[in-house]
């Protein structure tokens, strides 16, 4: 009986649900099986018989090329500091991202950036000149920058949950910040599904790591990592009553929370991928215990259950909490940032 042996070739571009043990990401690929004997089989063009020492030569490119690809997206830290970085975002025209540690309650980062992704210098320290509690999310409109607090710690009832503000890039300083107080009271007390987490504490409990702006509906998605009800995750939208309106809780409602069939995972992050006309979801565990792989899925709000995507799945030891479409180069990487101090490119 003939040796068999087995390479992975890609179909193109970045997607897919296979998991790898040694990259960051899977990539999108087919099996092609490849017998050392007299006969190949796999792809249709290759139905004749060629000789063994082809057809290991084909296994050993194929093999190679998942090897190469595999180094091309590992993740590389953030020089110039132990960052937990927990949410990006990317503003027009700018090679740089801004991102918030989950550690540093005060401050933003603005990362500067070469036109092919990588850092170009340490992350400048941006005052944000008010406090928000474990900043967990954040996204951007066009015009304002929007930072939410997870609202699952001792401080958090009391304290300033969501913001938002102007960003100048030419000083890397914040601009007419406003904020709102109390952020999950209104939640609970503005949707049926999550009136019994009022007051509720604990990263288990109650929990916000996701924030998107969804542009087509002027309003905002707040992704929850906990609770998580009858395995589904939630996302709870947020718009100002009044467009002209201040920003203030008054002038805040909610609507009744999405459900998203996640087997159990809460939301990581949220972001609308406008080269794609689609959100994108990093998943992970619920609880503080990282026990599952997290998965980068595309979502469109009106789409059936069929319709959720899975991308790329991550390692639970990495953490990505923070992703961004960017412009660099010519090009439109996502950017994500990881818990752990790390970020990556994807294609």
């Amino acid at each position: 009986m003939p040796t068999t042996l087995v390479a992975r070739m890609f179909r193109g571009g970045w997607g897919g649900t296979e998991n790898s043990a040694r990259c960051a990401i899977t990539p999108h690929y087919r099996d092609a099986t490849y017998n050392t004997g007299t006969t190949f089989t796999g792809l249709s063009r290759h139905s004749r018989d060629v000789s063994r020492t082809t057809h290991i030569a084909l296994s050993i490119a194929a093999i190679a090329l998942v090897t190469s690809t595999c180094a091309r997206v590992g993740t590389v830290a953030i020089a110039g500091g132990n960052f937990e970085s927990s949410g990006v975002v990317h503003l027009a025209g700018q090679d740089a991202v801004l991102f918030v540690d989950d550690n540093d309650a005060a401050h933003a980062y603005w990362l500067p950036l070469t036109t092919n992704g990588s850092q170009r210098a340490a992350p400048v320290r941006v005052p944000l000149g008010v406090e928000i509690v474990d900043p967990e999310a954040m996204t951007f409109d066009g015009r304002f920058i929007y930072i939410a607090g997870s609202q699952s710690k001792p401080r958090s009832p009391t304290g300033i949950g969501l913001i938002r503000f102007r960003f100048d890039a030419a000083t890397s300083a914040v601009q007419d910040m406003e904020s709102i107080r109390g952020l999950k009271q209104l939640i609970a007390g503005s949707v049926p599904s999550l009136a019994a987490f009022n007051g509720a504490l604990g990263d288990d409990s109650f929990n916000i790591e996701g924030l998107a702006w969804d542009e087509s509906r002027s309003r905002l998605l707040i992704g929850l990592r906990a609770p998580v009800v009858d395995g589904h995750a939630l996302v709870v939208a947020a718009r100002l009553r009044d467009a002209a309106g201040g920003f203030n809780a008054a002038n805040l409602e909610f609507s009744e929370a999405v459900r998203l069939p996640f087997n159990g995972a809460g939301i990581r992050s949220i972001e609308f991928d406008a080269a794609r006309s689609r959100f994108l979801i990093l998943t992970g565990a619920a609880p503080n215990e990282e026990m599952l792989e997290f998965r980068l899925i595309a979502w469109d709000p009106g789409a059936t259950k069929a319709a959720l995507i899975e991308i790329a799945r991550f390692p639970s030891g990495l953490k990505p909490e923070g992703l961004t479409r960017t412009a660099l180069s010519g090009a439109n990487p996502l950017f994500l940032v990881f818990d752990v101090g790390r970020y990556q490119l994807l294609d």
